[in-house]
């Protein structure tokens, strides 16, 4: 048994740790997970969570948990939206859990967001948003939808779409009443179903190709059970998934 502590950095934590599962040493796996705590950045918390989770390290994945919900500010988010982007998929119900608590942030703070001068960062964010709409924060996206203006004007079509494409939805879930008015007279650009293959449904732009991946894909992944795409949705409602 490993007794003492451990004052390492992350790479080192790393290599102890693989040296822990080869040699069965739970007290040192603990003590990694813990030195990785105490390494924890917003470039790569998402990677110690994936970490976390494959490893079993419960203690890493609370506190990688935590720190991105207290950690998190405009001078990281796009830190964390590049690592959240890159979480593993395998983990598509945590991984929600994770993104909402993004989007939550990045949507009660639009307004700094639309002042920012590097329009890198903005777009980052905006592509991020448009790729994470789901029923859960429909409704805040709409309540902010006069502030986009031309500079999300990408996400102000996306948000506008995907209103109309599930406004039945929207209706048996009580949150049509709650849309500004001026959504209850939009019609989509991307108003095209096309089943696939494999069974899944996507929206598709007239004037774009049909690689868009299926708005229906996360609840798909979220649920692997033999449910009709209309039963997941009853359940759970749609999340509008965009690939570039």
């Amino acid at each position: 048994m490993y007794r003492g502590t451990l004052n390492v950095n992350k790479t080192q934590a790393l290599e102890l740790l693989s040296l822990a599962d080869k040699y069965i040493q739970e007290d040192l796996r603990d003590k990694c997970a813990n030195a990785l705590v105490h390494n924890l950045t917003s470039e790569n918390v998402s990677e110690m969570l994936d970490l976390a989770r494959e490893q079993d390290l419960f203690l890493l994945k609370d506190w990688c948990a935590k720190f991105l919900q207290n950690r998190m500010d405009l001078n990281n988010l796009p830190q964390f939206i590049q690592g959240l982007n890159a979480l593993n998929p395998e983990y598509e119900t945590e991984n929600r859990q994770v993104i909402e608590t993004a989007v939550d942030y990045a949507l009660g703070q639009m307004s700094a967001i639309l002042r920012l001068d590097d329009e890198e960062v903005v777009n980052l964010i905006e592509d991020f948003l448009e790729t994470n709409i789901s029923i859960e924060n429909i409704v805040k996206l709409t309540l902010i939808f006069e502030n986009f203006e031309k500079k999300m004007a990408n996400l102000r079509e996306t948000v506008l779409d995907f209103v109309c494409t599930y406004k039945e939805v929207l209706k048996g879930k009580g949150l049509a009443g709650k849309l500004p008015w001026n959504f209850h007279h939009h019609k989509p650009k991307r108003n095209e179903q096309k089943p696939k293959e494999d069974g899944k449904m996507s929206i598709e732009s007239k004037a774009e190709s049909t690689s868009k991946e299926s708005p229906r894909k996360a609840l798909k992944r979220m649920d692997p059970s033999n449910h009709s795409i209309e039963e997941e949705e009853e359940e759970t409602g749609p999340i509008l998934k965009k690939t570039k």
